[in-house]
C-alpha cells in the first residue's frame, strides 16, 4: 500500500465520494457530443490541443518550474524545496483518486459507446459505426470515476498558489505556453486547473461527474503540502535563506 506524504492514512481513508449514480444514457450522449466538437474549427483545434497537452502531466510540471524560475529567479535550493512539495501533492492526490477508483470501479465511455454497434456517430475521425468510436487519445486501463487528472491538476494548482502567496506575496501566476506550434495562455492557476479537468470531458475519456467530484475529493491537499510538509523543512530558518546568495552554497 502506497504511503502518503502529506495526509496521514486516517485522513486518506476518511476522504470518500458518494456513488456518482451516472445516468449512462445521458452521459453517453454527452460524450458523443463532446468528441463530435473536436473538428477543424478554432474551438475544435483549441480543445484538441488542450486534451493532448493536459494528458501529459510532465508538460505542466516542467513548464511551471521553468516559468517560475524565470519570473522569480529561484535558486537551486528553492527549486528543490518547491519540487518536493509539488511531487508530494501529486502522490497524495493520486492515492486518493485511485482509492476511489478501486472502490467504485466505473466503466469508461468507450465501452458503452461501442455497445451501440452499427449506429452511425460522428467524431473527430468523421462519421462511422459506434463500435469503432474512441476518445481523442488513449484511455488508461483503470476505472473511470473519479478523474485522477482532475485531482492532480487541482492539487498542484493549489500548491503553487500557496507557495506564491506565502513566499512571493502574489495570489497566482499568469503563464504562456506553446504545444504543437499552438500558443495559449492562462491568467492564473485556477484557470489552468479548470481547463485541465474539462479537457478530460472534451476528449471523451470521462463522464461529467468525474471532474467536479475529483475536485471535491482532493481539495486542500496542495495547501496542506505547503503548510504541513514544506514549512517544517525550513527548521529555524525561513524561505529567504533559500534565495539569499549569501546564505546558500551552490555546487557546480
Amino acid at each position: 500500500m502506497a504511503k502518503p506524504a502529506v495526509l496521514n492514512r486516517a485522513e486518506i481513508n476518511a476522504k470518500v465520494l458518494e456513488d456518482p449514480q451516472h445516468d449512462y444514457t445521458a452521459e453517453v450522449l454527452a460524450a458523443l457530443v463532446q468528441v463530435e466538437k473536436l473538428d477543424d474549427s478554432a474551438e475544435g483545434l483549441h480543445k484538441k490541443n488542450m486534451v493532448m497537452f493536459m494528458d501529459n502531466k510532465i508538460n505542466i510540471a516542467g513548464g511551471m518550474i521553468m516559468q517560475l524560475r524565470e519570473k522569480y529567479n529561484l535558486s537551486l535550493e528553492a527549486q528543490v524545496f518547491y519540487h518536493y512539495g509539488y511531487a508530494s501533492t501529486e502522490l497524495d492526490v493520486v492515492i486518493l483518486s485511485w482509492k476511489e477508483k478501486i472502490r467504485w470501479d466505473r466503466i469508461r465511455p468507450t465501452s458503452l459507446v461501442q455497445l451501440l454497434g452499427d449506429l452511425q456517430v460522428t467524431s473527430f475521425a468523421g462519421t462511422h459505426d459506434a463500435k469503432d468510436w474512441v476518445p481523442l487519445i488513449r484511455v488508461m486501463p483503470h476505472a473511470e470515476y473519479p478523474s485522477g487528472s482532475g485531482c492532480v491538476c487541482l492539487g498542484v494548482a493549489q500548491f503553487i498558489d500557496k507557495f506564491l502567496t506565502e513566499e512571493y506575496f502574489v495570489s497566482s501566476i499568469a503563464t504562456s505556453w506553446e504545444f504543437n506550434n499552438y500558443p495559449f495562455s492562462f491568467e492564473n492557476m485556477t484557470e489552468l486547473a479548470n481547463v485541465c479537468g474539462e479537457s478530460r470531458l472534451w476528449g471523451g475519456m470521462h463522464f461529467s461527474k468525474s471532474i467536479p467530484d475529483s475536485y471535491e475529493l482532493c481539495d486542500g491537499v496542495g495547501d496542506r503540502a505547503y503548510a504541513d510538509l514544506m514549512i517544517p523543512l525550513l527548521g529555524d530558518g525561513d524561505y529567504a535563506d533559500l534565495i539569499d546568495p549569501d546564505k546558500v552554497t551552490l555546487f557546480y
